[in-house]
């Protein structure tokens, strides 16, 4: 809807937070209103660490952002993915036992309708997948220690949850007494999901039938889970474009781990593990996020270690990675980052001093530039883009 006389818009604003206060008591679906009229630029959302979800535009020629404002209210939003045909946004919540959200996406204002939600049957759902090809939605729960498959109907909203399987093990760290699945993928070829667990240290690998949209635990003899070097707390992977390679960025040793995929036995041969700290770094490690730019020759990693951002080049025949830059987060803190659909603007999700940093993309050499365009922004943990 758009709306002409201020009046009429602070009148609509009032009605739509009352609206999801309620259903927030009811359970029922919510409409967030748009705080401004129909705006121009690439439109991606912002998940906080507290209780919010908020729009951004990008504008493609200059980098520059401009907010949209508050489209949601949920506990605490770590990770969305959006429908790759649909104008459908999912997101996961924790509202005790975890949960799944979906909406439907105002193009043109911005804003958010809730269409449903689906339990994941584990705390503090951390991330998740769409495999368009069975229809179905992976989530990792942290809390809970497992991941859950969860079916998508033709119209993009949530139906019944298909099946749920939980990790097991520990690490020496205190973050690591149980269980923490933090990162899932399906992996290459579509017969297995990936579940990067930080407190188990390992790479959980587990069936996947796309026909039925179940996973399931590995059959006797099949190939065995990956086990991480103890306390390394894997968190999140990333697979390579031709399917031939799977890269791991471990959170508390902030390295990553380059793999040998095989899609049919479902086995992960390591090949290298790199360092993403600077020489002679004596300091906590840290280590966030882990993609590939468009094209994918390039992967890109954020360092917590000392807030650097750091670029390689992923070799499509071996594997291995070319380290080709590495430079500051602008912030301490970088915990996510996204790609905007032009391929040349890259928005890092900074913690430390809370707000989103802009960085220019060279198509060809893969490197970044500063920009000095920046947002304020409370505590943001999640940056996805929708085309």
């Amino acid at each position: 809807m758009r709306l002409t006389a201020s009046l009429a818009r602070r009148a609509l604003v009032a009605s739509a937070a009352s609206l999801i206060g309620l259903a927030a008591i009811t359970g029922l679906p919510a409409r967030a209103a748009a705080p401004a009229p129909a705006q121009r630029g690439e439109l991606f959302y912002v998940g906080m660490q507290g209780d919010e979800l908020r729009g951004v535009r990008l504008d493609p020629a200059s980098g520059a952002l401009s907010a949209v404002g508050t489209v949601d209210k949920v506990n605490r939003p770590f990770w969305m993915v959006r429908h790759p045909t649909l104008p459908i946004l999912y997101t996961g919540a924790d509202n005790g036992s975890g949960v799944v959200i979906a909406y439907r996406i105002d193009r043109a204002t911005g804003a958010l309708t809730r269409i449903g939600q689906a339990e994941t049957g584990g705390g503090g759902t951390t991330n998740l997948w769409l495999d368009p090809v069975s229809r179905t939605l992976l989530a990792a729960n942290y809390g809970g220690g497992s991941v859950a498959s969860i079916r998508v109907k033709a119209d993009g909203s949530l139906g019944e949850r298909l099946s749920l399987v939980k990790n097991t093990g520990s690490g020496p760290t205190p973050r690591q007494a149980s269980p923490h699945a933090h990162g899932v993928i399906l992996a290459p070829g579509g017969r297995f999901a990936l579940v990067s667990d930080l407190g188990a240290d390992r790479v959980f690998v587990y069936p996947f039938d796309r026909k039925t949209g179940r996973l399931s635990e590995p059959a006797a003899g099949a190939a065995a889970h990956y086990v991480g070097a103890a306390g390394s707390g894997p968190r999140h992977l990333e697979a390579s474009p031709n399917g031939r390679f799977v890269y791991l960025v471990n959170e508390l040793t902030a390295d990553i781990v380059a793999f040998a995929w095989n899609g049919v036995t479902g086995k992960l041969t390591p090949i290298e593990k790199v360092s993403t700290d600077a020489a002679g770094f004596t300091g906590v490690r840290s280590a966030a996020e882990i993609r590939f730019g468009p094209g994918g020759r390039f992967l890109y990693v954020a360092n917590r270690s000392d807030g650097a951002m750091l670029v390689y080049r992923a070799d499509p025949r071996t594997g291995k990675l070319t380290l080709l830059q590495r430079l500051s987060a602008e912030g301490p803190t970088p915990w996510a980052f996204d790609f905007d659909p032009t391929g040349r603007w890259l928005v890092v999700a900074q913690q430390g001093p809370e707000k989103l940093v802009v960085f220019k993309v060279d198509p060809r050499s893969g490197l970044l530039s500063p920009t000095g365009k920046s947002l304020p922004s409370p505590k943001p943990v999640a940056v996805t883009f929708v085309r």
